[in-house]
C-alpha cells in the first residue's frame, strides 16, 4: 500500500490527531480519573482482525493516514494505486490480511 502511494507521490504523514494524551494506560487511566467516571479500568491487549482483500481495500481507502494520502492523489492516480495495489495482493494467502495492533482498553461506570 505505502509503496505504491509512495510511487505516485501521496503526501507523507506521521499520524491524524495527537494521540499523545492517550498513548498509554496511564495516561488514559488519569484522563478518566479527572472525570466523573468511577471503577475505572484499564489495560493494554492486541487486537487481531482477519481480513480479506477487499476488506483490506476498503479499510486503507477508507480511513486514517492511508485514506489521508490516498485523497491528496488526482482522482485517477488514486484508481491506480488501488488497481495496482489489488493486482500485487490478489495471490497472497490469508495471513497477509491479518491486523495486528496493541491498543488501550478502559471501562468505567458514569456517576
Amino acid at each position: 500500500w505505502n509503496e505504491e502511494l509512495d510511487a505516485y507521490g501521496a503526501v507523507q504523514g506521521a499520524t491524524i490527531g495527537d494521540h499523545d494524551p492517550v498513548n498509554t494506560q496511564e495516561k488514559v487511566a488519569e484522563l478518566l480519573r479527572g472525570t466523573d467516571f468511577s471503577e475505572i479500568r484499564v489495560w493494554a491487549g492486541l487486537r487481531s482482525e482477519q481480513m480479506t482483500l477487499d476488506s483490506f481495500l476498503r479499510h486503507r481507502t477508507g480511513h486514517g493516514m492511508s485514506r489521508y494520502r490516498l485523497e491528496s492523489l488526482p482522482d485517477e492516480a488514486r484508481d491506480e494505486v488501488v488497481t495496482r495495489v489489488r493486482d500485487r495482493l490478489a495471490d497472497a494467502g490469508p495471513d497477509a490480511f491479518v491486523d495486528r495492533s496493541e491498543v488501550i482498553y478502559a471501562t468505567a461506570v458514569a456517576s
